[in-house]
């Protein structure tokens, strides 16, 4: 594996990364130098607690586009064969095979998550004033839903319609028995909960006018941002099961089949 790193001005003098906090800059400096010949990192974690940057330094950078995540805990830099050219005689080859298999290389040499085919026609806007609310039901303890139409109230909502195979499976376990996330432990939540997430998401996206490639892949949402708008949106949450459910929604309990 070769030593020595590059990185392409292109990259480090755009205001896209001169805005981010300097901790953030480092730790992308830093992930980038221990990247193995294809730009894969398999403990950005360990590298962050060295270096001395925050969780949401690390997150900044998966926001940015920076670095993509992985469920297997790895991240890539979106960024390196724009960064780095590595002659073939010290290329060696990542062993990160499956996590590079999701990916594609862009015209501008930029890595890129692959979506799912039948989903890149699919257009980005969203109606984001009239995501409509359900009906009011009759007030009961119990509320069964079949998962998958759980979670085509969530996607029907998310602003990018890419992503969308494995940002199902990552709902899905949410419902069902829960992730784990590191720092976090197990993480369980309702399809409400992470329904006033996305919707939450939707309208900060449209807010800050930002442009489609800077939206997150659903599958990249629900990876892990969505704990932090599940968080966000707790305020709203309340006020819509309240509007949905009525006063005894605190009591219901929700399942999935």
């Amino acid at each position: 594996m070769a030593e020595r790193r590059m990185f392409a001005k292109s990259v480090i003098d755009s205001d896209k990364f001169l805005d981010m906090p300097l901790s953030t800059q480092a730790l992308y400096f830093h992930l980038s130098m221990r990247a193995d010949d294809e730009g894969f990192i398999n403990n950005p974690k360990k590298i962050r607690r060295t270096v001395g940057a925050s969780e949401d330094d690390l997150k900044l950078l998966i926001m940015k586009g920076f670095v993509i995540p992985f469920e297997s805990g790895v991240v890539v830099d979106s960024y390196w064969k724009v960064n780095n050219y590595i002659p073939k005689d010290r290329f060696k080859p990542t062993i990160y095979q499956d996590e590079k298999s999701t990916l594609k290389v862009q015209e501008n040499r930029v890595y890129q998550e692959i979506a799912e085919p039948e989903q890149l026609s699919f257009p980005l806007e969203t109606d984001f004033q009239n995501i409509p609310d359900a009906e009011v039901v009759k007030e009961s303890n119990s509320r069964e839903f079949t998962l998958k139409e759980a979670v085509d109230l969530i996607y029907g909502a998310y602003p990018r319609k890419e992503g969308k195979a494995k940002g199902y499976e990552l709902a899905i376990a949410y419902l069902k028995k829960g992730r784990h996330l590191s720092g976090f432990g197990t993480i369980k939540y309702n399809h409400e909960q992470i329904y006033c997430a996305v919707r939450d998401y939707a309208m900060d996206c449209k807010e800050k006018g930002r442009d489609k490639e800077y939206i997150q892949l659903f599958s990249t949402f629900m990876h892990k941002t969505v704990v932090d708008y599940v968080e966000k949106s707790a305020e709203g949450y309340e006020e819509y099961m309240q509007r949905k459910y009525g006063n005894e929604w605190r009591n219901i309990k929700f399942t999935y089949k």
